[in-house]
């Protein structure tokens, strides 16, 4: 009999934080009970948005090199936790499972992995007007800069919707096994205690003492006024950590003028912009090509145009490091090249001064050359004269001992 593996998928903004803090502070309690939270996959120490990182290996690029290292290998890691547990119920839960899987194949992948447990989804949806307001200015507050509400329902369309990812989940898992959660019963102090009455209705964990410590990192509510602020630092590439730091101090003593970011009237005005509704019904025939959800439509068209608009994002990206580290090689030759270059001006410049000093060296020689003809021409003219005056002195000697033999002769 496969044991049962509830894998809670968000929405986030609705008390995703909190709810994991309880768990990961009551887990060994959970674990006594037989409910096993996996430890494989938490990127903070309470969620599992690792597992869903895993899944989006176009995204490894912008994480640390320690968490990059970790993600091929991680789901068969958390297999193998999950595996040698002992309990009979596992409990996984992340957000981004409902907002950062974007493909049908990345939830088939989760399938896959799973396929030795009884997966149960677990949804929690909220009231569609107030979660688009928050997530609108949750995403406002990670610095996007300008970032008007139709770029959020064009990039997150209809995610937010219980049916929506009833259908992306369902079709995989089963649509018996969705099970939808509502923010509006479990919100407050209790979050978790409420959670673990809708998944496990008759479980022993439900007598124990549980530690409702409050979270350590709540997620902060600024006033729509600050967030409209933090767009401007950003679009201006101005730095608005100080800012956030003195307002989260002020929201202790303070109350905003105004409580929420968006009106229902705005957003139903976006919505016609961007050709959605959030009124209506479920209906994924074939015969319309439109995909019907309980709070609108959104056409085919557009899901598939995200989709490829999502995969030629990863390729961007990808031909993006490519060309940083082509730059780099690039870069790199550029600076032989330039180390190479000054080089051969340096050989340049000497083998001009050794031609000069050899032009000097071959002109002192045609000077001296010419020095030496001139004293050869002097002296085969000396050579000459000596010769003639030899001539002279033999028939001068000639002469004399001609006349010395005359002389003998006169003299007898």
């Amino acid at each position: 009999m496969k044991r049962k593996l509830y894998l809670h998928i968000g929405l986030p903004k609705t008390g995703t934080t909190y709810l994991q803090c309880q768990i990961q502070s009551n887990r060994e309690k959970l674990i006594s009970n037989s409910i096993y939270v996996p430890k494989i996959g938490q990127a903070t120490g309470r969620d599992h948005n690792l597992l869903a990182l895993a899944l989006q290996p176009e995204r490894w690029h912008q994480f640390s090199d320690e968490i990059s290292a970790r993600l091929p290998s991680m789901w068969h890691d958390l297999l193998e936790e999950i595996d040698n547990c002992g309990c009979q119920t596992i409990l996984v839960t992340s957000e981004a499972f409902s907002w950062e899987l974007k493909t049908a194949e990345q939830i088939k992948s989760v399938r896959d992995y799973f396929a030795n447990y009884d997966v149960r989804i677990v949804f929690c949806e909220r009231n569609p007007y107030d979660f688009i307001s928050s997530m609108y200015g949750q995403l406002i507050k990670t610095g996007r800069g300008p970032y008007p509400l139709d770029s959020f329902l064009l990039e997150f369309p209809y995610y937010w919707s219980t049916a929506y990812q009833r259908k992306r989940w369902g079709d995989f898992f089963g649509d018996n096994n969705f099970i939808v959660l509502s923010y509006e019963d479990l919100k407050g102090e209790f979050i978790f205690l409420e959670f673990l009455k809708k998944l496990f209705p008759s479980h022993a964990i439900l007598s124990e003492c549980f530690d409702f410590a409050p979270d350590a990192n709540p997620n902060l509510s600024y006033s729509p006024r600050f967030l409209r602020f933090m767009e401007e630092l950003s679009a201006n590439q101005i730095d608005s950590a100080p800012y956030v730091n003195l307002y989260s101090e002020l929201l202790k003593t303070i109350v905003p003028l105004e409580r929420q970011m968006l009106k229902p009237v705005d957003i139903d005005e976006a919505m016609k912009r961007c050709g959605m509704e959030l009124e209506g019904c479920l209906d994924y025939s074939a015969q319309d090509n439109c995909l019907q959800t309980e709070y609108g439509s959104v056409t085919k068209e557009l899901i598939d145009s995200r989709q490829t608009l999502v995969e030629r994002t990863a390729l961007l990206e990808q031909a993006n490091k490519d060309l940083l580290e082509r730059t780099e090689k690039l870069v790199d030759t550029r600076q032989t090249l330039i180390e190479r270059t000054a080089l051969l001006e340096q050989a340049n410049k000497d083998l001009l001064e050794r031609t000069e000093e050899l032009v000097d060296t071959r002109q002192t020689l045609i000077e001296r050359t010419a020095l030496l003809e001139q004293a050869n021409n002097d002296l085969l003219e000396r050579t000459e004269d000596l010769v003639n005056t030899r001539r002279t002195l033999v028939e001068r000697t000639i002469l004399l001992e001609q006349a010395r033999k005359i002389l003998q002769k006169r003299t007898k």
